[in-house]
């Protein structure tokens, strides 16, 4: 996805602005939700779960909604 992060990551979702990408990845034996900026490819995990997501989606006005 970057050059600091050469792992395969799952489900990857657009922010509505197109501005970043939202995605899960797995990390230290648990998937949680990641975000990163086009811009500055800026990588952030958003969330520190020890129950897998399985799913998630980005509504129109940015929001996110997961299941774990």
């Amino acid at each position: 996805m970057t050059a600091s992060l050469d792992r395969n990551v799952d489900v990857v979702k657009w922010h509505p602005d197109s501005q970043s990408l939202y995605f899960t990845l797995l990390k230290d034996g648990h998937v949680n939700l990641w975000r990163v900026s086009v811009a500055d490819k800026k990588i952030e995990q958003l969330t520190a779960l020890t129950q897998e997501i399985t799913s998630f989606d980005v509504d129109v006005n940015g929001r996110v909604v997961f299941i774990a």
